[in-house]
């Protein structure tokens, strides 16, 4: 078991080496033209850090620091081009083309922080965003069932927990811990799994099917070299 796991952290660091490498030297955007007739969704939760002390939310729903955040924003004004929904309505109806590199920003649920955090930096870079609101949270306080759920075991005295199949998970550590926590909630949802298709999406592809546009999820633990890479089709390999 262990030698598996060193090996698993050695092909890992291995790749985000070659990833940063890449990176640096710009490899990672070879042959760039071949994609420029493209559709990139990039799929945001929540702007926050995740590591403040005060914390207790579910951890895996932050997809980047406001810092971070701010970093993907100026790599995406220089090399791609950030359009509106109304571009993509407007595209499938026929009635304009899409830019090279045409990319849309998306965030899902509604979280303050997308008001609080992001749109003052999508404001600076004049980005537009879509939000696809939690309807039935609009104008309540009442909490997402991911959300309460991290926020209980943060607040538990306990050490472990029965899962309703019977298997028992312990924690002695804040790492194990938020690991426990995901492992439920992954496991307590009740919807059929969805996949989400990595992307980009070819614009052939989109207009074949405007509602399987492929989205690429950021989270908090995505490295810029990584963002970047995950916006490019080596996306639907690594």
């Amino acid at each position: 078991m262990y030698s598996n796991q060193s090996d698993t952290r050695l092909r890992s660091s291995l790749k985000n080496k070659v990833i940063n490498l890449a990176f640096e030297t710009g490899l990672i955007r070879a042959g760039r033209s071949l994609w420029a007739k493209s559709l990139t969704v990039v799929n945001y939760h929540r702007i926050d850090d995740p590591n403040r002390k005060d914390f207790d939310s579910f951890k895996p729903n932050v997809s980047a620091t406001a810092d971070d955040f701010n970093r993907q924003m100026d790599y995406l004004a220089k090399w791609f081009n950030v359009i509106s929904l109304k571009d993509i309505v407007e595209w499938l109806n026929g009635h304009k083309d899409l830019p090279a590199y045409a990319t849309l920003i998306t965030f899902d649920d509604g979280y303050l922080d997308n008001y609080t955090s992001a749109y003052p930096i999508l404001r600076q870079h004049n980005f537009p965003a879509l939000i696809f609101l939690t309807t039935q949270h609009i104008g309540t306080d009442a909490p997402f069932y991911w959300d309460m759920a991290a926020y209980c075991f943060y607040h538990t005295q306990n050490d472990h927990l029965t899962f309703p199949n019977g298997r028992v998970e312990h924690w002695s550590s804040l790492e194990q811990l938020d690991h426990v926590s995901k492992n439920w909630i992954e496991f307590m949802k009740t919807l059929p799994q969805v996949t989400l298709l990595n992307g980009p999406s070819s614009l052939s592809e989109v207009k074949r099917n405007p509602l399987a546009i492929r989205r690429i999820f950021i989270s908090h633990k995505h490295s810029l070299p990584l963002f970047a890479t995950l916006l490019t089709p080596l996306n639907r390999i690594i």
